[in-house]
């Protein structure tokens, strides 16, 4: 967590930037927007307020969200709604870059951990299962 802001800080920014992301997403006639606000809602609501982690940290955590949290953690993990989660949490930081949020080599980041690493998160998910 940034060092010069509170817990509560973080989290009401947070907050803010989860609102700035729905209403992108509303000026959009995407079939999933529904499907989007959730999975940036979970995220951002349950997994970074859990690691007490502002959006720009939870770059360098997205591994371990879908890794080990979602795997681990969440009853409701499948390989589509990994897919589907992930997609939208890299809907989500494309918004903040397009708001000046992140630079674009944080957005890189994102894209490059989703891309390379999905198909290991839902490996994981199999070993878990069995």
């Amino acid at each position: 967590m940034q060092e010069n802001n509170s817990f509560e800080d973080v989290q009401c920014r947070n907050d803010a930037l989860l609102q700035l992301f729905q209403s992108d997403l509303v000026n959009e006639k995407d079939q999933s927007i529904d499907i989007d606000i959730k999975g940036a809602k979970f995220y951002v609501d349950t997994y970074l307020q859990n690691k007490r982690l502002s959006v720009e940290e939870g770059i360098d955590y997205i591994n371990d969200c879908f890794g080990k949290y979602v795997v681990n953690q969440c009853w409701w993990s499948t390989p589509v709604l990994i897919r589907r989660v992930s997609k939208s949490v890299g809907k989500f930081y494309h918004s903040m870059l397009r708001h000046h949020i992140i630079t674009m080599r944080e957005y890189s980041s994102v894209q490059d951990t989703v891309e390379h690493c999905v198909d290991s998160w839902i490996e994981d998910l199999f070993r878990k299962s069995k």
